[in-house]
């Protein structure tokens, strides 16, 4: 057909009125065309690309998904806690199957057949439980077994006894622990029956603190302790009076308390009267804080102060609490701090 032809030299001629010269012969450059073959080859090359990309987008999203839900079968890495990587991620999917278990109910049962039959359970709940902050409390692998024993808490909505009034029940948020067995293999994970409520778990180790002495909120390091949590905690007074040169400590921005009051101070050993330049004192500091709203919290701080010039600073604000090393601990054990009455 002439209107879809891609000869231009075949179009149709434009008449030229008579009395009209002529208009000069030029060479014509060549322009596209919409309706040329190429584009439109072009329009059908891409229409093919757009229609297989809606075609395969449903499979891939599928695949996608069976690739995130999958079990994943790690290499046996052994981590710091004596755990394999793939001991690890037992204590993530326990965690999922824990939280489908408690919010199934009997007409929507969720993603609970992800990990077991839900058709051989005989009952589902009438109402789906309320729960929050779910976490893994503990991962225990069973030697010569690959079962893996995980035990997830959250925190699970009942109902209790009101102590204002007799009779009558209020909403309660108790913890509750659910051991679950996670039997991990090369092919993945599946557990290995349904979640068992059980008591909390119970810590076999002791730790015996460094912390032996009372220090008296007279003496020079403790007014140095209670002046610098002043400052750290309540942005009331300059930090950097009461911190060793070169010790990175900021204090809390903005500031989070208004005052700051001592519970109990204990040091590692005898304070000296007159300190020599560098002579350490590890202190554990447990203080009330007040809050601009009236609320009090009591927060045990652990410091390391540092003489220099006669007086104490501060030259570290501790991670954690300094403890007896165990090979003297059990000739001469401390007692653990606690709060002065």
């Amino acid at each position: 057909m002439g209107f879809w032809t891609n000869n231009p030299s075949k179009a149709p001629k434009a008449k030229t009125p008579k009395g009209e010269p002529k208009p000069a012969k030029t060479e014509a450059t060549p322009q596209g065309s919409t309706w040329t073959q190429g584009r439109q080859t072009g329009a059908h090359v891409i229409s093919v690309l757009m229609l297989a990309a809606i075609v395969c987008a449903p499979f891939s999203l599928f695949m996608s998904w069976q690739a995130v839900s999958r079990p994943v079968a790690a290499a046996p890495v052994v981590s710091s806690g004596g755990l394999t990587a793939p001991q690890q991620e037992a204590g993530a999917y326990a965690a999922g199957f824990v939280s489908e278990w408690l919010g199934a109910w009997k007409d929507h049962p969720g993603q609970l057949g992800d990990y077991v039959d839900v058709n051989a359970l005989r009952t589902l709940s009438e109402v789906p439980s309320s729960y929050r902050d779910l976490t893994v409390a503990t991962i225990t692998p069973n030697k010569g077994s690959d079962i893996v024993t995980v035990v997830v808490s959250a925190s699970v909505k009942e109902l209790g006894p009101d102590p204002k009034k007799e009779g009558a029940a209020i909403e309660v948020w108790p913890r509750r622990y659910f051991q679950v067995p996670i039997v991990v293999t090369a092919a993945g994970m599946r557990p290995v029956g349904l979640p068992v409520p059980v008591a909390a778990p119970t810590s076999t180790g002791s730790v015996q603190l460094a912390y032996a002495k009372p220090l008296p909120s007279a003496d020079p390091a403790a007014q140095t302790v209670m002046a610098f949590l002043g400052a750290y905690t309540t942005g009331k007074g300059d930090l950097s009076v009461y911190v060793s040169p070169g010790s990175e400590i900021s204090p809390i921005t903005p500031a989070p308390y208004i005052a700051v009051s001592s519970v109990d101070l204990r040091v590692d050993t005898d304070v000296p009267q007159t300190p020599k330049d560098g002579t350490r004192l590890q202190v554990l500091a447990t203080v009330t804080l007040t809050s601009q709203t009236d609320q009090t919290v009591t927060s045990t701080y652990a410091l390391t102060l540092t003489a220099r010039a006669t007086r104490w600073e501060v030259s570290a604000l501790d991670p954690a609490p300094a403890e007896i090393p165990k090979s003297t601990s059990a000739a001469a054990p401390a007692p653990t701090p606690s709060p002065s009455r």
